[in-house]
């Protein structure tokens, strides 16, 4: 993470603060590392470290920072960060064009099986918003 500051322009890195492995990545090796981090830790609540776990779908501030740095390649098979935001713009039949953005958060219409009066909107966190059709 202090690596994608730093290449954002939000902090400069002392030398003993330096990863110097990944210093060398280029953009894009640093966006799949990136993936596939995020792809094997666990989620949890604990303060600070919510919304560094959060499903890379509904908003993972890691996401949208390796985006604005290197915006994912459509069809890119060794990105997980782009395979795994593929599949669920497909799963709620929204556009998706490499790069996360909020729309991606809920499905265009309410699923088929929901609730008439609820709608789950982040499974990990458990909430609830009323759903309204058309607004």
């Amino acid at each position: 993470m202090p690596e994608l500051a730093r290449r954002l322009g939000v902090v400069k890195l002392t030398t003993n603060e330096i990863d110097w492995e990944i210093r060398e990545m280029s953009d894009y090796e640093l966006r799949v590392r990136a993936g596939h981090t995020l792809k094997n830790i666990g989620y949890t609540i604990l303060p600070g470290w919510r919304m560094l776990t959060r499903d890379i779908g509904n908003g993972n501030m890691i996401v949208y920072g390796v985006d604005r740095l290197c915006p994912g390649r459509m069809g890119d098979r060794d990105d997980p960060i782009v395979r795994n935001l593929t599949e669920l713009a497909a799963c709620r039949r929204l556009p998706y064009e490499g790069i996360w953005t909020p729309a991606l958060n809920l499905p265009s219409e309410p699923p088929d099986d929901a609730d008439d009066d609820h709608l789950l909107l982040d499974a990990d966190e458990g909430d609830v918003i009323p759903f309204r059709p058309g607004g």
